[in-house]
C-alpha cells in the first residue's frame, strides 16, 4: 500500500517532466517490488537496485521485469559515491532514491547515510527514508540517562537524543508515541540540511508524503522534493497526500482482505458499515469503532492496494 501510493508520487512527478532524464534507485530487495510498482504506474525505464548481499542481488537479476534494470552488489553507505556514475550510465540529470531502512540499532549511521547522500542531490531530485519505528528496543539507553525527574513522555525524548544525538532537535522536550514517527521526521529533515548545507546548491527539501503503518512492527516513511531555494515551493500537479508539515503523518491501517474479497469490496464499499457486514456475513473488526476506521481507510486507500501476479507455469 505504502509502495503503491510512493509510485503514484512518481508519475504525478513525471508527469510535468521528461521521465528519461530520471533514474530510480532503492534496496530493491529480491523480488524488486517497488521498481516494478514504479515502472507500472510511471512507465519509469532507468531503474537501478542495490544490495550488500550476493544472493539476494543474483535473485534481483533473476526477477528483473526487462534485462536494462541495473541490480548491483554494494552498501547503502557507498551509495553517495557512485551517484555521477549510476547517472552517466542512464544520461539522466535526476534522482529518485528509496533508502529502505530496517534495523532499529543503526539509526545514527542511517541519518548518517542521509546527510551524505543529501548533500549530492539536485533540484528536482527525490529523496524517501523508511525507518523502524519501535523504540522498544533501545529501552536499555534509560539507564544511561543522569537522574532527573521526568514524564514518560519527557523520558522517551531523552532515550532518543541519546540514540540519534545530533540529529534529534534539542527542541523537542516530549514525545507521546504518536509523536515518534514525526520525532523520526524532524531527525530526517535534519540530517537533509545539513547535507543540503555541505553540498554545493541552494535546495529546499519539501516533504511530500509521510506515512506510518504496522508491518512486523511499526515504520514510518517520510519523502522528499528537492526544489531550488529560489523557486516557489509547491508539490507536482495532481498530487493530493502532500503533509502539512515534516510531523504530519498518513496512518495507513487497512484491512487484511484476499482478492475474492477485495473483488466484493470494490462492489460494496458504498454502503454503511451494518449493510456491508451483513452483506460479507463476516465482520471487518469485533469492535465497531475499528470497523467503521477500516472501512473509510479502503475507500480511501483501496486504488492502492498492491496487485499480486500469478505465472502459470
Amino acid at each position: 500500500m505504502d509502495r503503491e501510493l510512493f509510485s503514484e508520487f512518481v508519475a504525478c512527478l513525471l508527469s510535468g517532466r521528461d521521465p528519461t532524464k530520471y533514474v530510480y534507485a532503492s534496496m530493491g530487495g529480491q523480488h524488486l517490488a517497488d521498481h516494478r510498482s514504479i515502472y507500472r504506474r510511471s512507465g519509469l525505464k532507468a531503474l537501478y537496485s542495490f544490495d550488500a548481499e550476493g544472493n539476494v542481488v543474483g535473485r534481483q537479476r533473476f526477477n528483473r521485469p526487462f534485462n536494462s534494470v541495473v541490480c548491483e552488489q554494494h552498501y547503502s553507505g557507498e551509495l553517495p559515491g557512485k551517484i555521477d556514475a549510476i547517472l552517466s550510465r542512464f544520461n539522466a540529470d535526476n534522482l529518485i532514491v528509496w533508502l529502505d531502512y530496517t534495523d532499529p540499532h543503526t539509526r545514527f549511521a542511517q541519518l548518517g547515510e542521509v546527510e551524505l547522500l543529501s548533500s549530492r542531490f539536485d533540484a528536482g531530485d527525490v529523496l524517501r527514508v523508511t525507518f523502524c519505528a519501535d523504540i522498544t528496543r533501545i529501552e536499555k539507553h534509560k539507564s544511561q540517562l543522569p537522574k532527573a525527574e521526568r514524564t514518560a513522555e519527557e523520558e522517551r525524548a531523552a532515550v532518543l537524543k541519546l540514540h540519534l544525538g545530533e540529529y534529534f532537535p534539542n527542541s523537542i522536550q516530549s514525545v507521546l508515541p504518536s509523536e515518534v514517527p514525526g520525532a523520526f521526521s524532524m531527525c530526517v529533515k535534519r540530517a537533509i540540511e545539513k547535507g543540503v548545507a555541505a553540498g554545493s546548491r541552494k535546495l529546499v527539501p519539501l516533504p511530500v508524503l509521510n506515512t506510518s503503518y504496522i508491518d512486523s512492527t511499526a515504520m514510518c516513511v517520510v519523502t522528499v522534493l528537492f526544489q531550488d531555494k529560489d523557486e516557489t515551493v509547491k508539490v507536482p500537479t495532481g498530487w493530493g497526500y502532500a503533509p502539512a508539515s515534516w510531523t504530519d503523518f498518513m496512518i495507513i491501517d487497512i484491512p487484511d482482505i484476499t482478492p475474492s474479497e477485495k473483488a466484493i469490496f470494490d462492489q460494496l464499499m458504498h454502503q454503511d458499515l451494518e449493510a456491508l457486514h451483513q452483506t460479507l456475513g463476516f465482520r471487518l473488526d469485533d469492535s465497531d469503532q475499528r470497523a467503521e476506521v477500516l472501512l473509510a481507510n479502503y475507500r480511501k486507500f483501496h486504488r492502492y492496494y498492491p496487485t499480486f501476479e500469478s505465472i502459470a507455469s
